[in-house]
């Protein structure tokens, strides 16, 4: 399976278990990632494979198919942060 999608699967799955948080870090999703075979369990290790494979996909230009991603680019750096997408209220 795509890698963008087990990302955008993983985050949905880690909002919807934690409805009290609005913002998740690559670390933070990295059991769901072990879960969903994106990585192995030897590789869960505070988040780098996560991030790895996010700047990978930012390279490719394909970042904006994760609607959840808001990366913070600095001089050197990238910090990833996943958003809760707010559903629009119904009225």
């Amino acid at each position: 399976m795509d890698k963008v999608l087990l990302i955008n699967q993983a985050v949905d799955l880690f909002f919807k278990r934690n409805p009290a948080l609005d913002v998740a870090l690559p670390k933070d999703l990295m059991p769901l990632c072990v879960e969903l075979d994106l990585f192995s369990e030897e590789e869960a290790v505070n988040g780098w494979p996560l991030r790895h494979t996010l700047s990978e996909i930012d390279l490719a230009g394909s970042i904006d198919r994760i609607p959840s991603m808001k990366p913070v680019r600095k001089d050197k750096n990238t910090y990833w942060f996943f958003v809760r997408q707010k559903t629009p209220s119904v009225v």
